[in-house]
């Protein structure tokens, strides 16, 4: 595990066309709910911030997830104009105080038994980042940090009946999706969600770390059709950005092929698509966040560490929540990024295989004796 120093994130831009940083015209949620105030407190990490609040940022991971961890000292790409400001040390990890904005956001996801992943990283993310959660359970899995034992689907018409219960009775501001088992759960998902116009985080679940499938084969090009193009976000890592676009992102896959998948991914109808390089070679992790009007690109030194499970869930979870907040989504990414990085630093150490991270610790830091 890397030492808790500071972290500096740069952040380059391979387009010239401005872009709106408004939320509500990027996501469809409504201007009521933005909230540029909400910071993730960090301890001791530095952000990096373009002089338009475009910003970008990484991490990567899956229901049980497929990646390492990595530090996130962040160094500028040759050739590219990019800024630095430092933030976070030098901010207060505050809570919400009474009557301030709290957004409800939604999970579509599998339940994960250890608690690291899935439905329950979700549910923890959005406490420790304000806003209310809610959930509806495409799948129960009985796993923990060596592996996934079993899976049992739940009926896609249940599914679908969850999602409509939130969505009827609760303001949703902003929605991930996890884990969606089989095709028959992704046509119940779209249906579900045709009723909101809410931003939207995919986090196409594909396969675990130890191997396990956790989509069908059947079930990609159904995605590809009724789910990506309702995706404010898409975030595959390298190997389901392959499996969903058919080009080919071996460990020593050029730049080019990434931007390639990624504007594959645009075409089927994404808003954005975030490829994190966790499964790249070297030590330096390189994501890649591709829209419609250029790319965001990130670099930062790789950490070796064990408790990494469920980083993806977080990432999607942090992501959904910011957006729910108001922020940008370059502004979204940075933050969700930083917010898993402390996360990953302050793991509780905990099982024998891929631990958890820990997904409360700002609500640890700002509450803290002394």
């Amino acid at each position: 595990m890397v030492a808790r120093n500071g972290v500096n994130s740069f952040f380059c831009v391979a387009a010239s066309t401005p872009r709106t940083s408004s939320t509500a015209a990027s996501t469809g949620c409504s201007p009521s709910r933005r909230a540029a105030s909400l910071t993730v407190p960090v301890a001791g990490v530095a952000a990096a911030k373009r002089d338009d609040d475009q910003r970008s940022g990484q991490a990567d991971g899956d229901e049980q997830p497929d990646d390492d961890g990595r530090g996130q000292t962040r160094r500028p790409q040759a050739g590219r104009q990019c800024s630095m400001a430092s933030v976070g040390a030098s901010r207060p990890a505050p809570l919400a105080p009474a009557g301030a904005s709290l957004p409800v956001v939604l999970t579509i996801a599998g339940s994960d038994s250890s608690g690291g992943a899935g439905i329950q990283a979700d549910l923890k993310t959005f406490a420790a980042l304000r806003c209310f959660g809610t959930s509806a359970i495409t799948a129960l899995t009985a796993q923990n940090t060596t592996g996934v034992r079993a899976v049992a689907p739940c009926p896609p018409d249940i599914v679908q009946a969850q999602i409509a219960a939130v969505l009827d009775d609760l303001p949703v501001a902003a929605a991930k999706t996890g884990m969606l088992v089989d095709k028959p759960t992704i046509d119940a998902v779209a249906r579900a969600l045709s009723s909101t116009s809410c931003a939207l985080v995919v986090d196409p679940v594909l396969v675990s770390k130890s191997g396990h499938a956790l989509l069908a084969d059947d079930a990609v090009e159904a995605m590809l059709q009724a789910i990506v193009p309702r995706a404010t976000l898409l975030t595959p890592n390298r190997p389901e950005a392959a499996r969903l676009t058919g080009v080919a992102l071996p460990a020593a896959a050029t730049d080019d092929d990434v931007v390639r998948a990624g504007r594959a991914l645009l075409a089927r109808g994404a808003g954005a698509v975030l490829l994190k390089g966790g499964h790249a070679d070297g030590d330096v992790v390189t994501d890649v966040l591709v829209l419609k009007d250029g790319v965001l690109r990130a670099r930062s030194t790789r950490v070796h560490t064990r408790h990494t499970h469920g980083t993806g869930c977080t990432l999607s979870a942090a992501i959904t929540c910011l957006l729910a907040h108001g922020h940008a989504l370059p502004d979204a990414v940075e933050q969700g990024v930083a917010y898993v990085h402390e996360a990953i630093v302050q793991a509780p150490g905990l099982g024998h295989g891929h631990g958890p991270l820990h997904h409360l610790h700002p609500l640890y830091a700002a509450t803290a004796p002394g």
